[in-house]
């Protein structure tokens, strides 16, 4: 396993993948996002003084530079632990599944090694703006370990990504309803090197929600305590 200086090396080059174009795991434009697609995911929210500190210090001068796009909630802010189905316009999982994932992450609590996010500068993708979330080593062996329980439980992850060897979140902040302005794109770059620190994930959660996670959408189906091993 790398230390924590190599592997915030190897995400930082994933990082500069994504925004240059590599495979894209982002949603098409949309003129709206709430309840527009539904999918199923492992999230984890950052503590509320951060992302109440990603409001004030990130969200609010974008939305100051470009009204129109759909800027995030505090309270929707989060971190895609696992992707399990990606978001479709219908559904594209069954109670079956929920009830398997269900099981898989009650049966994971005490195998998941502790593991945590810091969130530190921008990344821009072609639908939408987010802060980087770093995570720490730690963080492939909980995805290498969801991946294969979840296989055996037939339910792999849809989702196509840049790495298979290197893992990283986000915590998207702004989804684009229209093409950017000189204006937003100034503001982005003058943003982009924010740091709001690191959170340990103490418990993850199992949500169906729309693609925004808000929270008029959101199902929570299970929730999930980091024990770690003994």
């Amino acid at each position: 396993m790398l230390n924590d200086d190599e592997y915030d090396a190897a995400q930082s080059r994933l990082f500069g993948e994504l925004e240059a174009g590599g495979i894209s795991t982002t949603v098409p434009i949309r003129a709206r996002y709430i309840r527009a697609a539904t999918c199923l995911s492992v999230l984890a929210f950052p503590p509320m003084a951060i992302a109440t500190a990603i409001q004030s210090r990130l969200i609010d001068p974008l939305q100051v530079a470009s009204p129109p796009h759909h800027f995030y909630s505090p309270g929707d802010l989060h971190v895609t632990v696992k992707n399990i189905r990606r978001a479709q316009e219908a559904a594209a999982f069954t109670l079956k599944d929920i009830s398997n994932v269900r099981r898989v992450l009650t049966e994971s609590n005490r195998r998941l090694p502790a593991f945590a996010f810091r969130l530190k500068g921008l990344l821009r993708m072609p639908g939408s703006i987010a802060v980087r979330a770093y995570a720490t080593p730690s963080y492939v062996t909980v995805i290498k370990m969801l991946d294969e329980m979840l296989s055996k439980a037939a339910i792999a992850d849809d989702k196509v990504y840049q790495s298979t060897d290197v893992y990283c979140g986000n915590v998207t902040v702004c989804r684009f309803t229209s093409p950017l302005d000189d204006r937003l794109l100034t503001r982005i770059e003058s943003l982009r090197n924010l740091d709001f620190g690191e959170f340990s994930i103490s418990q993850i959660h199992l949500v169906e929600c729309d693609e925004v996670c808000s929270e008029s959408s959101r199902l929570l189906h299970a929730t999930v305590h980091i024990v770690g091993p003994a």
